[in-house]
């Protein structure tokens, strides 16, 4: 299903100018069943320099059928960090929640990936670590 998801990422892309400065971060999380809301794999593909990256995956694919954009919100030595929203969302309990606002930051010197979403208007959030291959 990753290189699914990464495959349609990519094809949507082929035509931009400079695809060799593109960084493609597809990560496996380690997601608990009561975490449900977090993706066990998500591809992210940025141009290095740009404000905005483009994410997809299994949920993003199920909710909208097509990848979403995402904000830079930090890109350091230590750290990038994207952001993005998905609208209105039901779990399999039938619980529905207006939009989810989600957080993916990978850690450059180790690999690791830490995603949490959080449903507007709620408390809880829900989060997952894991790892991604840069490519």
């Amino acid at each position: 299903m990753l290189k699914t998801i990464a495959s349609a990422l990519a094809f949507g892309l082929l035509a931009m100018p400079g695809l060799a400065k593109d960084m493609t971060y597809l990560c496996r999380l380690d997601v608990a069943k009561t975490q449900q809301w977090v993706p066990a794999q998500v591809a992210i593909l940025h141009v290095s320099g740009d404000k905005t990256a483009v994410v997809n995956d299994p949920i993003i694919v199920h909710l909208l059928k097509r990848p979403v954009t995402a904000k830079v919100v930090a890109d350091n030595a230590e750290r990038i960090t994207f952001t993005w929203e998905l609208p209105r969302g039901r779990n399999s309990a039938g619980q529905e929640t207006p939009q989810f606002l989600y957080r993916a930051s990978y850690f450059k010197k180790t690999g690791k990936v830490h995603i949490s979403a959080t449903p507007a208007g709620f408390r809880n959030t829900f989060g997952a670590y894991g790892i991604c291959a840069v490519k």
